[in-house]
Parts: C-alpha cells; structure tokens; sequence
C-alpha cells in the first residue's frame, strides 16, 4: 500500500498530508469492499440449508482456511499445520474446538446467528483477497516463492456488539522474488513483506452489521545486496 516513497516528497510541507489522504483513501476503499461482503454474506446466510451439526452457522472460506493459517479465537491459538500433524482423531477436536470458540465469540457479540456467519466469512481470505488489492505490496505486484507467505487471523470481543478481526499476510526470510514480467530478482534476507487489517464487525439493530476498518498497514523492503539502497513501498495507517 502507498506509493515509492523520496526525500523530496517528504521534504515538501504537503508531502505528508498527502500521504495520509493517499492511505486513507485506501482504508476507506477497504471498508467499502468488506461492508459489500457483509451485505452479501447477510443474504447468503438467509438462503443456507444448514450443514451439519459442526460447521452449521459458519462460512465455508473460514472452514477451508482452517489449519492453512494461525487462528486465533477468544485467546486460544489454533497454529498452522497443527490439526493435520496430530492426526485423527484429534485434527477433528481440534476442528470442532475451533469452531466452537468462534460461534461462542460471537454470540457475546449477537444472538443472531447470520453475525457468526458473516464473522468467520471476515476472518478468511475472503478479506485476505481485498487486503492485498488494495495494498500496492499486494500479491497481484509480485510473487514470492512457496512457503514464504504467512497468514493469521486473530478473533476477539471487542466491547458489547463489536467483534475485533485482525488480519495479517507477511513474508520474511526469502532471498528472491518475481515482479509481474515473471523476471526472478534476487534480494536480501532482510527483505520483507507485510500486510495487515485491523476489521470492527458491529451488530446494530436497524442497521443490521456494519464493518469499520480501524487500521491498515502494507510494507514492502526489497533489498538487493548489503550495498544497494533498498527500495521500500508503502506504511502505516491509522484512520
């Protein structure tokens, strides 16, 4: 997210003030794209047929991503790969407790159970998807290779009707990376890439739920060598 940022633009009075209005427009283009998916996601609720017993009430995306990525659900922690490496029968305990401790946040939020459901759709590539879109340092600018991509979610009451979900997508650790042209470009092992959302999911009577982005950060540092100046795109936003 942002743009190539110099000395000159900094060193201008309007350069900062710019900045600002540039990131905030693109958390303000992050909310709309999550309030959309809410408004989507509401009349998906209505039309689901029930599923079992266990993934009843949630979304698909956020059952799938299960076990892709560190979840983080009311203080308890479901970390990448640790279902899958336990085996059965303890990958489907795990899964059942997950699913559990979610539907059990957001009832502190609502009794609704269309909240839980647009909830776990929040807290999944679904908002992972528009993350990236709107960050310059998104995956559509670059390409890193496998393995290097983390993804967490984090899940937690926030206050009376508020659920708080963070989301992060960061990368550390790797040595090369492919620009859109599919040319590979070597970097150094400093270099990194991080993205992440801070998404206020509010239950309101009248006007149903409503998705308030409370941060949004996009930082990429790519450096070639120890000589080399890095290049570093984007920054914090705080709205």
């Amino acid at each position: 997210m942002g743009a190539v940022l110099s000395g000159q633009w900094f060193g201008s009075a309007r350069g900062p003030k710019r900045l600002r209005a540039f990131a905030a427009s693109r958390a303000a283009g992050l909310q709309r794209a999550l309030q959309s998916e809410v408004v989507a996601m509401v009349a998906e609720a209505r039309a689901q047929p029930g599923g079992d017993d266990l993934d009843r009430g949630l979304h698909s995306q956020c059952l799938k991503d299960f076990d892709r990525a560190d979840f983080t659900v009311g203080g308890a922690v479901f970390a990448q790969g640790e279902a899958a490496r336990a085996g059965e029968p303890d990958a489907s305990k795990a899964r059942r407790d997950f699913c559990d401790r979610l539907r059990a946040t957001c009832r502190r939020c609502s009794e609704d159970p269309k909240f839980a459901f647009v909830a776990s759709a929040l807290c999944s590539q679904v908002t992972m998807a528009h993350l990236g879109t709107v960050c310059f340092s998104g995956p559509h600018s670059y390409a890193l290779p496998g393995g290097a991509v983390k993804g967490s979610y984090s899940v937690r009451h926030l206050r009376r009707n508020q659920l708080c979900i963070t989301v992060r997508r960061s990368a550390r650790d790797f040595t090369s990376f492919a620009l859109p042209d599919g040319d590979m470009h070597g970097c150094h092992r400093m270099s990194f890439v991080e993205q992440s959302a801070e998404v206020v999911l509010q239950a309101a009577d009248a006007r149903g739920f409503q998705a308030l982005v409370h941060a949004l950060v996009g930082v990429a540092f790519a450096r070639r060598s120890d000589a080399e100046a890095p290049f570093w795109r984007g920054g914090p936003v705080v709205p």
